[in-house]
């Protein structure tokens, strides 16, 4: 697990929240402190780093004593595929070695890190899998990891739409491991009242 990185996107300008979800107080810390430290109790060695966009400063500022990266992405208004590529960048530069990286959001408050693990023990066992990600709600999604045999793949992706659509792509060979709580995500005021 020492060439597994952790990639949280916590990029967005949270235009439907009309503030900064990633800074939303939940469990005596943030959402964003919250999933880094969900991330770092888990089994994988590897880099862990934080990509940030609107709200660059303020972010930097709430990861700098968890001794992690932060990559910037400078393109966050293009949406969601420039945040992957600028996790998978930043950390095929920390470790040139990477064999997958695991992508995380930081507005799923509720993935735990034996989840996290319950992935990663999947994706071992599984190495003719190229990807393992998250079943919840009739949906497969984050956190999920992909192999470095994919990432040609996720860097052909483009707007607003996150690793999904490769989920369907025929070649790509694909394992799910059921999480229901997934399905919890903080898009709205709405959402954070009701997960509090």
């Amino acid at each position: 697990m020492d060439n597994i990185g952790i990639v949280i996107l916590a990029a967005g300008g949270s235009s439907r929240m009309g503030q900064p979800k990633q800074l939303l107080k939940y469990k005596d810390t943030t959402l964003l402190r919250h999933a880094v430290e969900t991330a770092k109790a888990s089994r994988t060695k590897g880099p862990l780093l934080v990509v940030t966009g609107a709200l660059h400063d303020e972010l930097f500022k709430e990861c700098a004593d968890l001794n992690i990266s932060v990559a910037h992405n400078t393109n966050w208004q293009q949406g969601m595929s420039t945040s992957i590529h600028t996790g998978l960048r930043a950390l095929t530069r920390a470790n040139p070695a990477t064999t997958g990286a695991l992508i995380m959001l930081c507005d799923q408050p509720l993935i735990t890190t034996e989840h996290i693990n319950n992935l990663l023990d999947m994706f071992a066992h599984h190495r003719s899998q190229v990807i393992v990600a998250t079943a919840f709600a009739n949906v497969v999604g984050a956190p999920c990891i992909f192999s470095r045999e994919v990432f040609d793949a996720l860097y052909q992706l483009k707007g607003d739409k996150g690793a999904r659509q490769i989920f369907d792509d025929p070649p790509q060979r694909l394992t799910t491991v059921p999480f229901k709580p997934a399905a919890v995500d903080v898009d709205t005021i709405e959402d954070y009242e009701g997960l509090l």
